[in-house]
């Protein structure tokens, strides 16, 4: 998280930087490497923490580094032995009837309700861009067993 770029918080058009960051989108992962790298650093590397790009660049190494996606790398290392069955950057067509539908607050006077993302959107196919930094989605019982095996004591064999 101290590579030198990351998220900026700032109202688009008042940061330079923050707008060529939000700018990346989610294209191929390639893609995404190659218009990061063209980017200035917003601090020397190992100066100052930045949340968001450190976990994607972290991802796109770990793709690297495995040869497969992201996602495979997390489903064969971590999921699958944690008996995580449900946890993916996207939901299988044949889970989304459990697939909780997202809703966000209307603008105006009422603040109404609205369908913000339902169980056909965008977490019914898998993404381009498999993300570190964010874009999974899980179930209660995954995160039970994920977070049960971060708070004992592991043997190695």
């Amino acid at each position: 998280m101290t590579l030198g770029t990351g998220m900026v918080p700032a109202e688009p058009g008042t940061v330079p930087i923050g707008d060529a960051l939000g700018a990346l989108g989610e294209p191929s992962l390639d893609e995404w490497v190659g218009r990061l790298g063209a980017l200035p650093l917003v601090h020397q590397p190992g100066e100052r923490w930045m949340y968001e790009t450190g976990s994607d660049v972290t991802g796109a190494l770990i793709a690297r580094a495995t040869g497969t996606s992201f996602g495979e790398a997390l489903r064969e290392r971590v999921f699958e032995p944690l008996g995580m069955k449900d946890t993916a950057f996207s939901v299988s067509a044949d889970r989304l009837d459990r697939f909780a539908t997202a809703y966000d607050v209307q603008d105006g006077p009422t603040g109404a309700a609205q369908v913000a993302d339902g169980p056909g959107g965008m977490w019914s196919a898998p993404p381009e861009f498999e993300g570190g930094g964010g874009g999974l989605v899980s179930t209660a019982d995954d995160y039970l067993a994920f977070a049960s095996t971060t708070t004992r004591p592991r043997t190695c064999r």
